[in-house]
């Protein structure tokens, strides 16, 4: 039977176990993250963020806010959510850990960064302005979209 706790909990003392006297923020405080903290008590985890809550403490660590995270000088975030949303919340977060030199991983210890940044410089239109998006549009009969 498959045990998502065990196996996030694997994934992340594979790819973490060399940062275990680094400052690491969690991202996410769902169940996994609930089960996960007890079994990583060897890890200095300064805290967790939420796209939703901003102050106050779940499974006894703080939640941080952007100057929190400033303030602790925590350079590694490891997002712990389900794939489906990982995207969504680098998105969320990485203009500030860009100009903060703070690096976001997911559980397999990707750092999103490379992924995303690659991903966007793939899609030819990704950089054009609407004028000229507008332009490429009016050359086609047939337009097509992927979400």
């Amino acid at each position: 039977m498959y045990d998502e706790v065990e196996y996030i909990y694997q994934e992340f003392q594979k790819h973490f176990i060399g940062k275990q006297k680094e400052p690491i923020i969690l991202y996410g405080i769902g169940k996994n993250t609930r089960e996960l903290l007890p079994r990583i008590s060897e890890y200095n985890i300064e805290g967790l963020m939420d796209g939703n809550r901003k102050e106050g403490t779940v499974y006894g660590r703080p939640i941080l806010d952007y100057e929190d995270v400033l303030r602790l000088n925590v350079k590694t975030i490891v997002i712990i959510a389900r794939p489906a949303v990982i995207s969504v919340i680098y998105h969320r977060i990485s203009e500030f850990c860009l100009e903060n030199s703070i690096t976001v991983y997911d559980i397999h210890g990707q750092d999103l960064t490379e992924i995303y940044v690659n991903q966007e410089n793939d899609i030819p239109y990704f950089h054009l302005s609407s004028k000229d998006l507008k332009e490429e549009i009016e050359k086609h009969d047939i337009i097509s979209f992927d979400v």
